[in-house]
């Protein structure tokens, strides 16, 4: 939620012309990065980094050297803070340190990431046995339970689904995303806000891949905010359709 609370405040920035609402925005963009980063969150530190990034190339397409010198930047002093700063390390670091030691094999992986490992293992296993119509809502949690003795969510909402309700399940639910995606993809040019919702909405589904979100009223406010933007883009065009009919 900081995390969103952050890229939105930095649309709000990007977007006022007035000097007094820019700082206010920066502040507040800058106290959700804090709380974020204090939770120890690494998705939440990774959508942030990555929906920036997209942000500066969508948003500015034809400033690509600049936009790389700011996204190089920005990651360089992400890096000495998470490194160099003990309380940030701690709390953070550590856990991004045993990420990355499950990819590179050097370093010791911490239990966290085990654990998520193990859970996705699972998660898939149980869903070659029932990969059609999957076993009812909230499943995983007590399969979870009767094999491991904890009773908790998979951290994946893309296993979580197809557990809960199987394939048919999986392609429903996604199917919107998809298709609201597609339809922010075509209305995105020239429109700051259809393009900060879409990659909002992109990079938020990919982290799908570790957190769990279908409950949460974040996610579906995600997604009403996705289709309120698409239908504002799409009055507005209708709208410069018939002053261009009336014109004519």
């Amino acid at each position: 939620s900081s995390a969103s609370g952050a890229i939105l405040s930095f649309y709000f920035l990007i977007k006022s012309k007035n000097i007094s609402k820019k700082l206010l925005y920066l502040l507040l963009s800058g106290f959700f990065v804090y709380i974020s980063v204090y939770t120890g969150s690494r998705t939440a530190i990774l959508f942030l980094i990555i929906t920036i990034t997209l942000l500066l190339y969508f948003i500015w397409p034809k400033s690509i050297i600049r936009n790389t010198l700011i996204v190089v930047l920005i990651l360089t002093i992400a890096f000495n803070i998470v490194i160099n700063v003990e309380s940030v390390y701690n709390v953070l670091g550590v856990r991004f340190e045993g990420l990355t030691a499950e990819f590179t094999g050097e370093g010791e992986v911490d239990s966290s990431t085990l654990l998520r490992e193990e859970y996705r293992e699972n998660g898939m296993n149980w869903i070659s046995e029932s990969p059609i119509i999957g076993y009812g809502t909230d499943a995983f949690r007590t399969l979870n339970g009767d094999f491991m003795g904890k009773y908790t969510y998979s951290h994946d909402n893309f296993i979580e689904i197809a557990i809960n309700w199987g394939i048919i399940g999986f392609l429903y639910y996604y199917g919107y995303y998809f298709w609201s995606l597609k339809k922010m993809w075509k209305n995105h040019k020239n429109n700051i806000l259809v393009v900060s919702i879409m990659v909002m909405h992109f990079v938020y589904t990919c982290m799908h891949y570790g957190t769990v979100s279908y409950f949460e009223i974040l996610q579906n406010l995600i997604l009403c905010v996705s289709a309120a933007s698409i239908t504002n883009a799409e009055n507005n065009k209708l709208g410069e359709q018939c002053d261009v009919q009336e014109n004519s």
